[in-house]
């Protein structure tokens, strides 16, 4: 994930967070968060070989 596309998923994150009461009532944002991390290491992964060729 790229920076803007990092920046896009964080806001929403922080503003859910300062922010509960508006979201949807189904709207888990601990399932969220949990997505977001798990998704970090599978990016890092990912792009590593492409990193280390430059």
């Amino acid at each position: 994930m790229g920076d803007k596309s990092r920046g896009f998923v964080d806001q929403p994150l922080n503003v859910g967070r300062q922010n509960p009461d508006i979201l949807p009532s189904r709207f888990d944002l601990a399932v969220f968060e949990r997505d977001l991390v798990l998704f970090q290491p599978a990016n890092y992964t990912n792009t590593r070989p492409y990193d280390a060729q430059k």
